[in-house]
């Protein structure tokens, strides 16, 4: 078992949307804590408030972290369940680096803490609170794209100076790129299968199909 933080920009590509149904699923996952980046990072919390209440999970925290950054201009996915804007009383009031400090300090070992969005929430953690890497076991990081032709990638590409201050800050770093998460894939006719999961089903086919 695994005491995990998830650092995510979900409400664009539905990627993410599953990264955190699979996390507060797997049996061998204690999802501890959701943290959001990017743009309006209090609408992707609102966003990941609904999809946990989706998921019957309600003894996850999630904290909005830092906003804006956008490069180029993203489609959205997540506004057709969430409109765009959307605040949710329940986002905690700390800071996004705030709570991950917390919960490396309390959460049962090992700890580690994954971004699937922009690594800027990981790269202030890691200036401002330092002290947290003796309880953290690793980051695991999406993002970066090893193809000569394709050299950009929305996740690193957004915020390259907090991917490079988090891949080289001395601590265990797993990172998987565009390359290697693209095998995994989706298709229309998985659409009736995710629809009928239990609970929160409805929700991503709907992102799935925008």
């Amino acid at each position: 078992m695994i005491s995990l933080i998830l650092d995510t920009d979900l409400g664009d590509d539905v990627d993410d949307v599953f990264a955190l149904a699979f996390a507060a699923r797997h049996p061998r996952i204690n999802l501890c804590a959701v943290t959001t980046v990017l743009g309006d990072t209090r609408w992707r919390a609102a966003l990941a408030l609904r999809l946990l209440d989706d998921l019957g999970v309600h003894d996850v925290p999630v904290a909005a972290g830092a906003a804006g950054g956008e490069i180029n201009t993203v489609v959205l996915s997540g506004d057709v369940v969430v409109p765009r804007g959307a605040d949710d009383p329940r986002c905690d009031p700390r800071s996004a680096t705030d709570l991950m400090a917390d919960v490396i300090a309390s959460a049962p070992p090992p700890v580690w803490l994954a971004t699937i969005g922009p690594a800027t929430n990981a790269a202030v953690l890691l200036a401002e609170r330092p002290e947290v890497l003796e309880g953290l076991a690793g980051i695991a990081m999406m993002g970066g794209r090893h193809e000569p032709a394709y050299p950009r990638e929305h996740n690193f590409g957004t915020n390259p100076e907090a991917a490079a201050a988090v891949c080289n800050h001395g601590g265990t770093v797993r990172v998987g790129d565009f390359v290697v998460t693209c095998q995994a894939r989706l298709r229309r006719e998985d659409l009736p299968r995710i629809r009928q999961a239990p609970r929160v089903g409805a929700s991503l086919a709907t992102m799935l199909e925008t």
